[in-house]
């Protein structure tokens, strides 16, 4: 009976370990979501010269040098009134004296080509003449607006 039942002890081990040991294998899922995104890396001022003489609104280019995921469209756009907003106009100042000024984006779109590729958009300003000629007196006439880059 003895042998009887260490034969039945090790047949039931034997068959543990067994089970324990047994190999299997499933498959693992790897994904990454890459997101659409756009950014500006810096700009360029739009920087006007003025000529109280000129007969002519005075122009002037600056740029968004901006970027896009690659395969995403953004857009380009000035969402900012700049710091001396008045009637809703937006305008540089010297004190209290005011000069008028338009921004506008001719070409906002933006078709991505990924984030080391740098792609340049113009910001066109315009002052009017007869808000120079006569109007203010020569001095600096900064401001800041805001610039914003939507994918």
């Amino acid at each position: 009976m003895k042998k009887v039942l260490v034969g039945t002890i090790v047949a039931a081990m034997v068959a543990l370990a067994g089970a324990a040991m047994a190999a299997g294998s499933a498959d693992l899922t790897v994904q990454a979501i890459v997101s659409a995104g756009c950014g500006i890396n810096n700009t360029t001022a739009v920087s006007f010269t003025i000529d109280p003489a000129s007969t002519t609104d005075a122009t002037a280019t600056g740029y968004a040098h901006v970027w896009c995921s690659t395969g995403t469209t953004g857009t380009v756009a000035i969402t900012g009134d700049g710091l001396h907003l008045s009637g809703g106009t937006k305008n540089m100042a010297s004190g209290a004296n005011l000069l008028p000024y338009t921004l506008s984006v001719p070409d906002p779109s933006v078709n991505g080509q990924g984030k080391s590729t740098q792609i340049d958009i113009a910001i066109q300003g315009r002052v009017a003449v007869a808000d120079f000629q006569d109007a203010v007196p020569a001095n600096d006439y900064p401001d800041t607006v805001t610039v914003t880059i939507t994918p």
